[in-house]
C-alpha cells in the first residue's frame, strides 16, 4: 500500500491559503506597504509642475510702470478720518510705485528725476480720482509726513 502523504489530507486542508502577507499586531492586520516608488514619482511630478509654474509667472510678470492699481473713483472728504487714511494709503502706494519705477529704468543720468516725475503724475491721478485738487493732496502729504508730528 503506497499511500502518499497527500492522499491522507482532507479536502479542506488542501485549500488552506498559504501564509498571509499580513501580520497581526495588537489585534489589527497590518498589510505590508508597497515601495515608495509611486510616492516619489508623484513628488517629482508635483515639483516639476511647480518649477514650470514659477518659470511661467516670472516670464509673464508685468513690467514696472508708473501707474497705480485700478480703483473706482470716489470723492474723499478730508474732514473724515477714514478718508484721510485712504488718501495716506494711496500716497504711500504712489511712493512705492515711483521707487520701483525708478529702479526698473536704468537711466544713469537722471534716476531721481524719473522718480519725481512719476510721483508727480501719480499724485495728479490720485487727486483726479478722488475729486481733490493737487494742492489738497500735497497738503495732506505734508501733514502726514513724520517730520510734521
Amino acid at each position: 500500500m503506497s499511500n502518499s502523504h497527500e492522499e491522507h489530507m482532507s479536502p479542506v486542508a488542501s485549500h488552506v491559503p498559504k501564509r498571509n502577507t499580513a501580520r497581526t499586531t495588537c489585534g489589527r492586520n497590518i498589510m505590508r506597504m508597497k515601495p515608495l516608488r509611486n510616492g516619489v514619482e508623484l513628488s517629482l511630478v508635483a515639483s516639476g509642475l511647480l518649477v514650470v509654474m514659477l518659470l511661467m509667472m516670472w516670464i509673464q510678470r508685468p513690467a514696472a510702470t508708473c501707474t497705480l492699481s485700478v480703483e473706482g473713483a470716489r470723492v474723499l472728504v478730508l474732514s473724515r478720518e477714514t478718508d484721510r487714511e485712504h488718501l495716506a494709503t494711496d500716497l504711500a502706494s504712489a511712493e512705492r510705485t515711483a521707487q520701483r519705477y525708478m529702479l526698473s529704468i536704468r537711466d544713469i543720468d537722471r534716476p531721481q528725476m524719473r522718480r519725481v516725475e512719476c510721483e508727480a503724475m501719480l499724485v495728479r491721478e490720485i487727486a483726479t480720482r478722488h475729486g481733490l485738487s493737487s494742492g489738497q493732496v500735497q497738503a495732506s502729504r505734508i501733514d502726514a509726513s513724520p517730520l510734521s508730528e
